[in-house]
C-alpha cells in the first residue's frame, strides 16, 4: 500500500491511483481504517515479553519456563499453551540439546565406602562434588571440577583443568571451604581423585565427614549430576572451544547466571498443584484406580478419589474436590492422558481459570513428586495388604493419607528435573 501512498502525495487522484492497480475502494478502506484487535494488540504484547525472556536467556528456557517466568515474575496472565503458539509463531526454541561424547574412563580399585548422605532428611550443611569432561575443537579434554550446594541450588566453587588429578579436585573443595566456611559433610564419587590421600587428609583436617557414591550409581549424587548435565545441554554443546580460557569464560557466564537469575525447578512454585492415577489391585485381579490431587511445594495430599473405572469424569471430580478443598491454585499438572485431555477436565480448568500443564509424553519424571507420593503409597503400604474389595482398599488409603499429611518426617530430598 505505499504506492498508494507516494501516488496520492504526487497529486494522483485517489480513483485513478486504485482503478490502475485494480484495487477495490472497500478493500482501500478497509486496509486504512485498519486497527488490531484487542487479541491481536495482546498477542504482539507478548510476544515482546516472550522474546525479551528468551534473548536475555541465552534461548535456554523453553515454553514451560517462559510462561512460568511471565506468570510469576512478571505477573501476567498467560497459559503454557499460548506461550508455545506464539514461540512456534516467532521460530523461537529451547537450545537445550540432548548429546554426548566419548568420555575417557576411569577405575578405582578402593572398597566400597560409606553413603552418609543417603539417610538425610536434611541437607542444610552439606556439599557434593564431582568432576566432568568438555571437549575442545582439538578433541583434547579439559575438566570441569564443581562444589555444589545441594539445598540451596547453589554452585559454591568451580575449577578448570587440562589435567584430572587429585590436586586439581582437592583444590577446587578447598576453594570452596574458604568461600562457604565449614560443612558437615561432603559428598563425592568413589573416583581415585577423591578417595586419595590428599583429598581425604584435607576433610579430616578440617573435621568434615566424608559421603560416598556407590560405584556404578550417579544417581546417588543426582543433584550435581544433574547442574553438569544441564550446563552441557544449555550451553556447552553449542559452543565451540578452542582453548581452557574459551571455556573459562563461558562457563563463567553460565555459574553466575545460574547462581542469580535461572529459574530452577518449577515445582518450587507455590500455587501449583499435580494430579494422576495409579492402579491397585484386588484378591481377585481386578483393578482399582487411585487419583490424587498433590501439592508439591507442601508435600501434602490435597484430595483423592478411588473408582473401579478410571473415566474422564473420575479425574475431574477429584480436582474439583480439591478446588473446594483448597482453593484456585495459578497451575494443576498431569499426565498427557485421555482424562487429563478431555474436554470435560480442560472445560473445568478454564472455566475456573487455572492454567494447565501437561508433562511430555513418556517423560513421567515430569510429575515427578506425584508420581513419587504414589511410589511411596504402594511400598509403605500397598504391597503389604491384600484387598478384597475397592472398600477395604478406601479404609487402607485413607488411613495412610492422615498419616503422610500429618505425621510423616517426609525428606527435603528434593526430586530433579532437568528441563
Amino acid at each position: 500500500m505505499e504506492i498508494i501512498d507516494r501516488s496520492l502525495a504526487m497529486g494522483h487522484r485517489i480513483t485513478n491511483v486504485l482503478s490502475a492497480l485494480n484495487i477495490a475502494r472497500s478493500t482501500y478502506y478497509q486496509w486504512k481504517n485498519w486497527h488490531p484487535s484487542q487479541q491481536e494488540t495482546r498477542r504482539n504484547a507478548l510476544k515482546t515479553a516472550i522474546k525479551a525472556v528468551y534473548n536475555t536467556n541465552r534461548g535456554i528456557y523453553g515454553y514451560r519456563r517462559i510462561a512460568a517466568f511471565l506468570r510469576f515474575i512478571l505477573n501476567t496472565e498467560v497459559g503454557d499453551r499460548l506461550v508455545w503458539e506464539l514461540m512456534n509463531e516467532m521460530s523461537l526454541k529451547s537450545r537445550m540439546v540432548r548429546k554426548s561424547y566419548k568420555k575417557p574412563t576411569t577405575t578405582t580399585d578402593t572398597p566400597q565406602k560409606p553413603n552418609l548422605m543417603k539417610n538425610l532428611d536434611d541437607l542444610s550443611g552439606v556439599l557434593t562434588t564431582d568432576i566432568t569432561y568438555i571437549q575442545l575443537m582439538n578433541r583434547d579434554w579439559v575438566y570441569l571440577a564443581t562444589v555444589y550446594d545441594p539445598e540451596k541450588r547453589r554452585v559454591v566453587s568451580y575449577g578448570l583443568s587440562s589435567e584430572m588429578t587429585k590436586e586439581f579436585a582437592t583444590s577446587v573443595v578447598v576453594k570452596a571451604l574458604r568461600a562457604n566456611g565449614k560443612p558437615k559433610m561432603i559428598h563425592s564419587d568413589m573416583g581415585s581423585q577423591y578417595t586419595s590421600s590428599l583429598f581425604e587428609g584435607t576433610l579430616q583436617n578440617a573435621g568434615i565427614d566424608h559421603s560416598y557414591s556407590r560405584k556404578g550409581h550417579p544417581y546417588d549424587n543426582a543433584r550435581i549430576e544433574s547442574f553438569h548435565s544441564l550446563i552441557k545441554r544449555e550451553l556447552i554443546y553449542h559452543e565451540e572451544y578452542r582453548t581452557i580460557d574459551d571455556v573459562r569464560a563461558s562457563v563463567e557466564w553460565y555459574v553466575n547466571w545460574y547462581n542469580n537469575e535461572r529459574m530452577k525447578n518449577l515445582d518450587e512454585l507455590s500455587g501449583v498443584l499435580t494430579t494422576d492415577i495409579t492402579y491397585i489391585q484386588l484378591m481377585n485381579r481386578d483393578w482399582v484406580y487411585l487419583a490424587t490431587v498433590y501439592d508439591p511445594e507442601k508435600r501434602r495430599v490435597v484430595s483423592y478419589g478411588l473408582s473401579s473405572e478410571m473415566p474422564k469424569e473420575f479425574a475431574t471430580s477429584v480436582v474439583v474436590k480439591a478446588l473446594r478443598a483448597n482453593g484456585k491454585p495459578k497451575m494443576i499438572h498431569s499426565d498427557m492422558g485421555s482424562q487429563y485431555t478431555s474436554s470435560l477436565f480442560e472445560g473445568t480448568l478454564q472455566n475456573a481459570g487455572i492454567d494447565h500443564s501437561y508433562s511430555r509424553k513418556g517423560h513421567p519424571y515430569d510429575n515427578a513428586r506425584i508420581e513419587s507420593f504414589h511410589s511411596l503409597i504402594k511400598r509403605e503400604l500397598i504391597y503389604h495388604e491384600e484387598y478384597r474389595t475397592i472398600d477395604d482398599v478406601r479404609a487402607s488409603v485413607e488411613w495412610y493419607v492422615n498419616w503422610y499429611n500429618n505425621e510423616r518426617i517426609n525428606s527435603r530430598i528434593e526430586w530433579l528435573q532437568a528441563s
